[in-house]
């Protein structure tokens, strides 16, 4: 998770399509760019943190916005994002 350019409250966040594993690079790079936690992500479920970071398991329903070929990322449009 880090600043969309020079916003405060806008986010780039990077997400990997498996449970963490640091030892498991495998699955596709997806990503939310440019949104807010609270107003675009949705959160819903225990324990909504105020930011996102490695461990935080979610569940993620998303329309694929595009495939980013330069860094082969698949850039996501949140419809609804659980944390678990």
């Amino acid at each position: 998770m880090n600043n969309h350019e020079d916003y405060e409250t806008r986010y780039d966040i990077l997400i990997g399509a498996r449970d963490c594993d640091e030892s498991d690079g495998g699955g596709p790079n997806l990503q939310f760019r440019d949104v807010n936690i609270v107003s675009d992500l949705g959160l819903t479920g225990p324990g909504i943190p105020d930011t996102l970071s490695v461990p935080d398991s979610l569940r993620v329903t998303a329309v694929v916005e595009e495939f980013e070929e330069r860094t082969c990322l698949l850039l996501l449009d949140p419809v609804s994002i659980k944390v678990r």
